[in-house]
């Protein structure tokens, strides 16, 4: 069952970010959900990095921070570019050493049809143009518009490319811990989001095990809807216009706790958050595809292969451990000795 989170509760962790360097995208936009996310760590003691499209506010961002005795340095950095992704992380590497926490912060919701996949016009949703429902005379005639995929590269492609600088600074410490992935899901229920929001939870459910063995964590944080000053767009039905949202400073709130829980248990969790209601926590084994049957003896053998795999790693790069690595490489050797009836040269 799922899990209900006060808000009293986010920041139950919080202290355990003092001194860790957190990374987040898209985090300069006026009153988002970066910014408020940079806000909360840095209030911790945490070292911060931004990075966003729109350079003057991550400088006036920085600026903001570095004011109140917090560290933190930022650049402009579109979310969705592998290179100015790489360079952000090079940036908090260079300033900090290393990078604890990432923060992937979607940055794009769409809007009614602009992806391009509904009809063009509500007007034509019969066959009367002599297509199928849903295509209006012009699609029949000419072929239908390319779809546009910028809120994919932003909100799946984006993460992707963050999740993938975050194994790499887990590959290049080996022995680190108290590490973790926060994904927010895009806002908004037109199709490419919705694409975008199922690619997130896969993927967190796919990391988790692998993440589990380097003892780091993958949450997704699932509002339904940010307050609509903040969304740029509407939010459809006077229905949904007049619910109460869900506000920036919850979203953050989920954030940081995601981050900074200490439970293994939250590893591959989703943090929802319903318009004007409490968050609530969806524990990995309750989503996932692989409870029964095959699919659980085949994610069960990966799991073991993982594992194995990491602890094996670990052995043989941990500098606190050659006695027992020089102990392992002897008797390695020996037992090579003995199977290839080496020994016997020496015996005669």
């Amino acid at each position: 069952m799922p899990e209900v989170i006060s808000d009293s509760h986010f920041l139950a962790h919080a202290s355990r970010s003092r001194g860790k360097v957190v990374l987040i995208t898209n985090a300069a936009a006026a009153g988002g959900v970066g910014g408020e996310v940079a806000r909360a760590f840095a209030r911790f003691g945490a070292k911060i990095v931004i990075g966003d499209r729109n350079e003057a506010s991550v400088t006036r961002l920085v600026d903001e921070i570095g004011k109140t005795g917090a560290q933190c340095v930022g650049r402009k950095c579109d979310s969705a570019s592998w290179e100015d992704l790489f360079a952000l992380y090079e940036l908090g590497t260079a300033s900090y050493e290393r990078v604890d926490y990432i923060v992937v912060n979607s940055g794009i919701a769409l809007e009614g049809n602009q992806s391009g996949f509904a009809a063009a016009s509500s007007a034509n949703t019969n066959t009367a143009a002599g297509g199928p429902i849903g295509l209006g005379k012009a699609d029949v005639d000419d072929g239908p518009p390319k779809p546009n995929l910028d809120a994919l590269d932003a909100n799946l492609i984006g993460v992707l490319y963050a999740v993938r600088l975050a194994f790499f600074e887990l590959d290049r410490e080996p022995t680190r811990r108290d590490t973790a992935i926060v994904i927010v899901g895009p806002v908004g229920n037109e199709p490419v989001d919705a694409a975008s929001k199922h690619g997130i939870l896969g993927l967190a459910r796919a990391l988790r095990p692998r993440l589990e063995i380097k003892r780091s964590r993958i949450v997704v944080v699932a509002p339904d809807f940010k307050d609509a000053s903040l969304l740029g767009v509407s939010l459809g039905t006077p229905a949904a216009q007049e619910s109460p949202h869900t506000t920036i400073e919850r979203i953050a709130g989920a954030v940081v706790l995601g981050a900074t829980h200490p439970s293994t248990t939250t590893n591959g969790s989703i943090y929802g958050i319903a318009d004007g209601y409490q968050v609530f926590r969806i524990a990995s084994e309750e989503l996932t595809l692989c409870d029964d049957g095959l699919f659980k003896i085949l994610f069960g053998r990966l799991r073991f292969l993982f594992t194995l795999e990491e602890g094996i790693r670990r052995f043989f790069l941990d500098p606190n451990l050659w006695t027992m690595q020089l102990a392992v490489y002897f008797g390695l050797v020996a037992l090579f000795i003995w199977a290839t009836g080496t020994y016997k040269v020496f015996i005669a």
